[in-house]
């Protein structure tokens, strides 16, 4: 019951952020150039990446904070350290990241957008680095709580402005640049509104500890193995297609991504409301983990079905006919794996919460190098709908795997 009730306060808090972003997604493919739109995906994604720099302390905050409820002290500790770690961590990549700027340019292979706004927007995405990594501080620390009412009430106010304000953006200059500026502000003001809610509803006395975060780092740091490698295989599809192609590939290929995006909201509100949920229990049986994998099931299928009948009907409505034919394919490709992924947030959520994050992390090493392999030949003989087909290909051997392991580890308590 409290898993059911978690979920919904999660889906309730990225319910609105996620209507609104339908429309202003739209506004954004239809006011950028394809090629700007694929490099705000890029961007986007990137910024998602950086949080595999907080070396697991997001993970590592909920957990610790999960199984420390009743000591005070230790939770202080536990905030109060991690959040002195984000700040430098955050500050030291923001430095790295802007220095390479070139870099990221040539390897990105943006050559069909004003290198002036593309750089300017590079910039703005690392200074955007540090307010989001400290953010997750904050937010691990009401999740670790399981206080999900308060942390999705402050979810549907900093994610709504994630996708309003490149808008906003653009319709104070129509360029890449202000799109991302906007996407900065945001990340900017996400970090005071999370910051004034650990104030005024649930603030603590900071205190740092380093032989907390040694402990911390220990599990975070097979939590990072897994935060490089799986965003590597959920984004780098993108990132190749732009090296090997252009960024206006990138952006018929992100209109999919970003359906896949606003449905996956479903099963991840489901495995956050697990993960305290498991961490703080002491066993789980073969029934309850079954359970917990047919919620995911009929979550996803149900939604999965009208939008795969309908998807050129959808895609036309929402950004027009210049995102019609493969990127429809694309989107009926995805969806197929998209099943198979929802359903592994169940062995992935239960593995972790038992503080097995080694394994996961061993699992996505093994995956990595045979993906990329695959993906590469696949961009390079079919473009957008190699890439869509290697991504659910691997989804559905991850859940494989993955529900194996979590069988096998449920079988031996």
């Amino acid at each position: 019951m409290k898993l059911l009730q978690n979920s919904f306060w999660n889906l309730a808090g990225l319910f609105i952020p996620s209507i609104l972003s339908i429309p202003c997604m739209g506004v954004l493919a239809r006011s950028l150039s394809v090629g700007e739109f694929g490099l705000f995906s890029l961007i986007f994604a990137l910024i998602g990446y950086a949080s595999i720099f907080d070396l697991g302390l997001n993970r590592a905050i909920i957990r610790f904070v999960a199984l420390n409820t009743g000591n005070h002290e230790r939770v202080e500790k536990i905030l109060g350290t991690s959040l002195i770690a984000l700040i430098l961590i955050g500050s030291f990549i923001c430095l790295v990241f802007i220095l390479n700027i070139n870099l990221f340019i040539y390897l990105l292979n943006i050559t069909n957008i004003n290198l002036s706004y593309a750089k300017s927007a590079l910039i703005y995405a690392g200074l955007s680095i540090p307010f989001f990594l400290v953010t997750q501080c904050f937010t691990g620390y009401l999740e670790g709580l399981q206080k999900f009412k308060l942390l999705n009430i402050q979810k549907t106010i900093t994610s709504s402005l994630i996708v309003v304000l490149p808008v906003c953006g653009v319709l104070v200059e129509n360029n890449i640049e202000y799109a991302i500026l906007g996407l900065f502000v945001a990340r900017v003001l996400n970090f005071f509104i999370s910051y004034l809610f650990y104030i005024f509803f649930d603030k603590v006395n900071l205190k740092k500890d380093w032989n907390i975060l040694k402990e911390m780092f220990f599990f975070g740091g097979w939590v990072t193995i897994s935060n490089i490698i799986s965003p590597v295989m959920v984004y780098f599809d993108k990132f190749l297609l732009s090296y090997f192609s252009n960024t206006s590939n990138v952006g018929l290929y992100s209109i999919s991504t970003e359906v896949i995006n606003k449905i996956s909201i479903i099963p991840s509100s489901i495995s956050r409301a697990l993960f305290p949920l498991l961490s703080s229990t002491t066993s789980s049986s073969v029934i309850e983990y079954k359970k917990s994998v047919f919620i995911f099931f009929i979550s996803i299928i149900i939604v999965v079905i009208p939008i795969f009948i309908f998807a050129d009907k959808l895609i036309l409505i929402w950004v027009g006919e210049k995102y019609l034919g493969l990127p429809v394919d694309v989107l009926r490709i995805l969806l197929i794996g998209l099943i198979f992924n929802s359903i592994a947030q169940a062995p992935f959520t239960l593995i972790q919460a038992i503080g097995l994050a080694k394994v996961t992390a061993i699992v996505h090493l093994v995956e990595i190098i045979p993906y990329l392999i695959i993906l590469c030949f696949l961009i390079n003989n079919y473009g957008i709908i190699g890439a869509a087909i290697a991504w659910s290909v691997r989804m559905f051997f991850d859940f494989i795997v993955l529900n194996l392991i979590a069988l096998n580890k449920i079988g031996e308590k």
